[in-house]
């Protein structure tokens, strides 16, 4: 567990879609999430017109009895941050296996990890105190709210952009909900990029 955390709980008015973002979502896009995994050396860019304004590099490791994914990088340009998060598995009652990350500070699963503006380090939600966005913010809050109603009706969890199909529930009208789910999750994505993007172009002058 991390020690040195600056603002826990203390960030008014900062929500989710402030700083940038590492869900569980993006690692399962590139990495097959089963025990016995590792990925070493791996990069995370958030860019905005071809132009990458932040990026870590991390370490996958689901081989050990305690997995973890290390995150390694240059916080502000000036501190260099090395520290791993725990991650644990779930098995849900219609089968399949869910990863969450533990997070350093609260010590609590979630599916998400979060940092917000001034801070070095990632971490979850309630660990910083942040806002969900509401829908009369930005245009990303606006885009990151939709995607988790639609994900929320059909049963998902923030942070896994898919959820169980429902017993008796048609295969074609399941996998369409999941293209749903996903492709809010896409444009939701692009919006929170295209947002930090214009703000770190004002930040250039």
């Amino acid at each position: 567990m991390l020690n040195d955390f600056d603002g826990c709980g203390n960030m008014a008015q900062v929500t989710t879609a402030d700083g940038i973002r590492l869900g569980m979502d993006f690692l399962r896009r590139y990495h097959a999430l089963e025990c016995g995994t590792a990925a070493y050396g791996q990069n995370c860019r958030w860019s905005w017109n071809g132009e990458v304004f932040s990026s870590i590099s991390y370490d996958l490791n689901l081989i050990d009895e305690q997995p973890y994914i290390r995150l390694y990088y240059t916080h502000a340009k000036t501190t260099r941050v090395d520290y791993k998060v725990r991650l644990v598995s779930t098995r849900p009652n219609y089968g399949g296996e869910r990863w969450w990350f533990i997070c350093p500070y609260t010590g609590q699963r979630c599916g998400v990890l979060y940092n917000p503006p001034g801070q070095p380090y990632f971490a979850s939600r309630k660990a910083f105190g942040l806002a969900y966005a509401c829908q009369n913010e930005d245009a990303a809050s606006r885009a990151l709210r939709r995607y988790q109603r639609k994900l929320e009706s059909y049963g998902g969890e923030y942070g896994e952009p898919w959820f169980p199909r429902p017993k008796g529930m048609h295969h074609k009208t399941y996998q369409r909900r999941l293209a749903e789910v996903e492709a809010l999750d896409r444009y939701s994505d692009a919006v929170f990029l295209a947002t930090l993007g214009k703000r770190y172009r004002k930040l250039l002058g």
